[in-house]
């Protein structure tokens, strides 16, 4: 192929933009995980909670990242009057 295209590069923007964002969130929920451990008790209920709720949170902020991206793309592909 001789040439990459806007969506494929906007793809690759979007994983690469989707693997960091995960990534940041599995630190977090490792550093709050460890933490709680740290400060009570382990309680794996209460670990658990906290977890999903940050993966929640990650979902939540990749979804705007997609819709954000879809805008960006459905504006730039509108024909220019001219």
């Amino acid at each position: 192929m001789a040439g990459t295209t806007l969506l494929e590069k906007s793809e690759e923007l979007v994983a690469k933009v989707q693997d960091e964002a995960l990534d940041a969130s599995r630190h977090l929920a490792e550093g709050i995980a460890k933490e709680a451990a740290r400060l009570s008790p382990p309680v794996a209920e209460e670990v658990t909670g906290i977890v999903n709720e940050v993966f929640d949170f990650a979902q939540r902020v990749t979804e705007m990242q997609r819709n954000m991206l879809n805008q960006v793309l459905a504006t730039i592909s509108k024909p220019t009057k001219g």
